[in-house]
């Protein structure tokens, strides 16, 4: 049988940060350079709470590494990159964090995103110190433009390059039946999944 692992594990982030939330902050803005957000963008794409999302918002802010900007009425949160917390936060995720944690948390709010998985060394837990990081997306061309794109910011995170293959659903699904060799080696060897999960036969069904 696969080994599989998601999210069930406690994260190593709660080690590193005084909250999950403040984890999540950190890495969201830090995989979307120069974007700014207001307050309930901000709650619907991350999934936080209100009350946990305004508390770290302020904490950012007061200590300068998120800027608060108003903009017809509204509170606008961008990060400030040139402050120093971002780079010490990067040496900090880098040195301590599970770069799988570090993905899953890029990768909150990715749009139209159905699943990802990280397979390869890293999920077989042989990988070297400097081994790129495989990570498969499942999902249509635009989730899958945006999640790249995240992914690849996220390198400076983890330290290492992250390579990333996908499909969408119903192409995945015709490799499938085609007995394709790569898909198959890579459904048959271990995974850990960042972004929800694969049912293979739902995923026939409806291709």
């Amino acid at each position: 049988m696969t080994r599989e692992s998601g999210s069930a594990a406690k994260s190593s982030l709660a080690a590193l940060f005084p909250s999950m939330a403040m984890a999540r902050l950190v890495i969201f803005f830090a995989v979307q350079p120069g974007a700014r957000y207001h307050l309930r963008e901000l709650s619907r794409v991350t999934g936080l709470a209100s009350a946990s999302l305004q508390h770290e918002l302020k904490r950012l802010t007061q200590i300068g590494a998120l800027r608060r900007e108003e903009d017809g009425g509204r509170a606008y949160y961008s990060a400030n990159e040139s402050h120093p917390a971002w780079y010490a936060w990067f040496l900090l995720l880098r040195a301590g964090a599970r770069p799988a944690d570090v993905l899953r948390e890029a990768l909150v709010g990715a749009p139209d995103l159905e699943a990802a998985f990280v397979f390869g060394s890293s999920a077989r837990g042989d990988a070297r110190p400097d081994s790129d990081i495989d990570v498969f997306l499942i999902g249509s061309d635009r989730a899958r433009t945006e999640a790249g794109r995240r992914l690849v910011e996220a390198e400076l995170l983890v330290g290492r390059d992250v390579d990333v293959i996908g499909y969408a659903p119903d192409q995945l699904a015709d490799r499938i039946r085609s007995n394709n060799g790569f898909v198959h080696r890579v459904l048959a060897e271990p995974r850990e999944w960042v972004r929800g999960s694969l049912d293979l036969d739902g995923l026939l069904e409806r291709a």
